[in-house]
């Protein structure tokens, strides 16, 4: 078996465009379905996955690891986010193949099912105005569609430091999506890699009367030392 050709396709979404890769085989209607979605570089990904073709066309699909890497390890270079989205994209196809031969779900080629079910929870449903009573509104919704744990960006288009009145705004969107799903309910606050140590910190020692699940990348996470840091002065745990 070998791949023979990728084709690719942009899916528009308000929040981030997908990206879908179809590996074909020279086996007839056999194919593998892949994601490399990554925010804000749909059309650069997708060119990726075309400009790799030469590493991973004519390969047999079973053979990952091998066209793995050619098509990192071999190139001599990094290319990042988007270079290794590329690359699991066409990784995700390849194992979506090999479940389709061989008849089984790909978590039983990769060690077996370990869990009935996961947990999800609602990221990217706060769009619209940054008001205490908006945020609550959209923060119903969702939690009456069934969820039982969200995510939330509330610092607007902060940078390293806010000001007080933005400070009162964000500290008050959290209390609002808290008091409107109640105790029980789990709440991610999304800090987006943009503030310094000492904003992290202040915002951090804010938000834990809210017991969020967790503070999400305080810091830039490039930066392990300031998250860190921060991780170790508030009572919050930092994802």
């Amino acid at each position: 078996m070998k791949i023979t050709r990728a084709a690719t396709w942009i899916v528009g979404n308000p929040w981030k465009n997908w990206l879908f890769v179809r590996l074909d085989t020279d086996q007839d209607g056999l194919y593998g379905i892949g994601e490399g979605t990554i925010n804000g570089f749909a059309k650069t990904t997708e060119a990726a996955v075309h400009e790799l073709a030469g590493r991973y066309e004519g390969f047999d699909p079973f053979q990952i690891e091998t066209i793995l890497q050619r098509m990192s390890r071999d190139l001599y270079t990094e290319g990042g986010q988007i270079h290794m989205n590329a690359v699991a994209a066409i990784e995700t196809a390849c194992w979506d193949i090999i479940g389709k031969e061989t008849g089984h779900p790909i978590y039983d080629l990769i060690g077996g099912r370990y869990h009935e079910s996961l947990p999800t929870y609602a990221n990217g449903w706060y769009a619209g105005p940054r008001t205490p009573e908006s945020f609550a509104e959209r923060a119903k919704a969702v939690i009456d569609r069934g969820y039982t744990a969200l995510k939330f960006d509330p610092f607007g288009a902060a940078w390293r430091t806010m000001s007080l009145p933005e400070r009162h705004l964000s500290i008050d969107l959290i209390r609002s999506v808290r008091e409107t799903v109640g105790p029980d309910v789990q709440i991610m606050v999304e800090g987006h890699s943009r503030f310094s140590v000492a904003e992290a910190v202040w915002i951090g020692e804010r938000i834990a009367e809210f017991e969020p699940t967790w503070f999400e990348e305080p810091t830039a996470h490039q930066n392990i030392d300031s998250t860190v840091e921060v991780a170790r002065k508030i009572a919050v745990p930092v994802a």
